[in-house]
């Protein structure tokens, strides 16, 4: 019989991709989308499914293990926005 990997591998994929999402929706949506990425940065690459993660000048990639690799690409037009005051 051969290693086989526990079937919670997969589910472990899809329930730290939707935490990410959710934490990388939410910098997109922020006044600086571009400075949240790069805070999120650490505390992405510490999730055990993710092989690397990085940020462009535009974009937050995450490659992940066992997958491929999925961004975030911020539309340049919302970059170029004045940011509010809150």
């Amino acid at each position: 019989m051969t290693n086989c990997k526990p079937p919670e591998s997969k589910n472990t994929v899809k329930d730290e991709y939707q935490q990410i999402k959710s934490i990388l929706d939410k910098a997109m949506s922020s006044d600086d989308p571009l400075q949240k990425f790069q805070q999120e940065l650490p505390r992405i690459k510490k999730f055990s499914t993710v092989d690397s993660a990085w940020v462009t000048n535009i974009a937050f990639f995450v490659r992940f293990k066992k997958g491929g690799t999925v961004s975030w690409i911020l539309d340049p037009e919302d970059l170029k926005k004045p940011k509010t005051n809150k």
